[in-house]
């Protein structure tokens, strides 16, 4: 193999192993309640390695269950708490949902699920 043929054969290997790299995390948060909510908004932040990122969503009224999504950085893989508020037209806080993840798969999809009204931070598993 001449070194030109060599070099080429490298960069394509590079390339491959480039576009096989997978880019941010997609946070899917499921939000729920157990209690009849019909908020006006919602207010979502994601607290990992002493960094946060927020989402919301509106509507008038937004039906439960709900996603929303929210991405971070490759780098964040857990835990993470999320932490959602809803809101009424008059942007009163109805209720809050807490979970925590402890795992979130690096540059793919994970899901959340936050109950709104949870009176304790919920676990998601691994």
């Amino acid at each position: 193999m001449t070194a030109t043929a060599a070099w080429g054969a490298a960069a394509v290997t590079l390339a491959i192993a480039s576009a096989c790299q997978r880019g941010d995390s997609t946070l899917l948060i499921e939000v729920t309640s157990d209690a009849a909510l019909a908020p006006s908004s919602l207010a979502a932040k994601v607290s990992a390695d002493t960094r946060s990122w927020t989402g919301s969503a509106s509507g008038d009224p937004i039906l439960l269950p709900v996603g929303m999504e929210i991405v971070v950085p490759r780098d964040v893989v857990g835990p993470a708490t999320v932490t959602v508020d809803a809101y009424d037209s008059a942007q009163g806080l109805l209720a809050t949902g807490t979970s925590v993840q402890a795992h979130i798969d690096a540059g793919g999809d994970t899901t959340i699920v936050v109950t709104l009204g949870d009176d304790g931070m919920q676990g998601s598993a691994p």
